[in-house]
């Protein structure tokens, strides 16, 4: 597989795809059976949230080196920055939704804690029984509301979506729990998301939360089952593997843009969390 340099840099936005053309901070509906043959035929990263409903098909759909194969009633929920793919067959039926940040109403947006939901909700959901019925309500009505484009359109399509959300965030792995506490949980990983490839200390994050290290690895534990540090290092080497995927880099120049000045160092982290080191990595994946 050939890749350019900057490849990994790219990230595709909502207005370079699509049957309908719409910018940020509009919703699109289509249909799945208009959008089976991918634009971009080979893994890459967006700018921007895709729901993705199949109702039923044959395929795959892989997010983030896991592979999904495709089965009726599922849902897959991509984040800005995922790396996918999919090879979905002729007869797959389902919608796309796809938004960005600036498409929910300002009132959802102040709700930190229902974005932290959506952004650990997981990457595939099978849905069955009553739920799958309310899913496919709620985007039917969508799809109404983007085809026909009638007056105030726009907030139909919001309140709809923001109903969706709802929806997805009960699938989320983070707890529904108190507001406060679910809110250190949300800006410990929006810091995360800003400064992983800068910030790898615990202390830093706890610093700028402003608690101690010891009461941040307390509440986190509480509410993730997980550690700070566990989780600064999860999204070092999801990045890492994405890097080793869509460029060619050297391992010491991924290691340096994600920060870290040993690239010794990092090799042996990267094997001892991921089972391989780097360079065996990188050619499994494009196998």
């Amino acid at each position: 597989m050939e890749m350019r340099s900057h490849s990994s840099k790219i990230r595709h936005s909502i207005s370079s795809l699509g049957v309908r053309k719409v910018t940020a901070g509009e919703i699109r509906v289509e249909r799945l059976e208009t959008r089976l043959d991918p634009l971009v035929p080979f893994p890459h990263r967006h700018d921007f949230f895709q729901i993705c409903w199949v109702a039923e098909g044959q395929g795959w759909h892989e997010i983030d080196f896991k592979k999904y194969i495709l089965k009726s009633r599922q849902l897959f929920v991509m984040k800005p920055g995922q790396v996918h793919s999919w090879d979905f067959k002729e007869g797959t039926t389902g919608f796309l939704i796809e938004f960005t940040f600036e498409s929910l109403s300002q009132l959802y947006q102040s709700k930190t804690a229902l974005i932290s939901l959506l952004l650990n909700s997981p990457d595939m959901v099978q849905v069955s029984g009553k739920k799958a019925e309310e899913f496919v309500k709620l985007i039917s009505m969508m799809k109404i509301e983007f085809k026909d484009q009638e007056k105030l359109y726009e907030w139909g399509l919001q309140a709809l979506l923001e109903m969706l959300l709802v929806q997805i965030a009960r699938f989320s792995s983070t707890p529904a729990v108190v507001h406060t506490d679910l809110g250190i949980a949300a800006q410990f990983s929006r810091l995360v998301e800003e400064n992983y490839n800068r910030q790898h200390r615990v202390e830093y994050y706890a610093e700028r939360l402003g608690m101690t290290s010891k009461a941040l690895t307390m509440r986190l534990a509480r509410l993730l089952k997980r550690s700070p540090r566990s989780l600064i290092q999860d999204r070092l080497l999801l990045e890492a593997k994405r890097l080793l995927l869509l460029s060619n880099r050297s391992i010491a120049e991924i290691s340096e843009e994600l920060g870290i000045e040993d690239a010794n160092y990092f090799s042996r982290l990267f094997r001892a969390k991921v089972k391989m080191t780097p360079s065996e990595f990188r050619t499994q994946v494009r196998e």
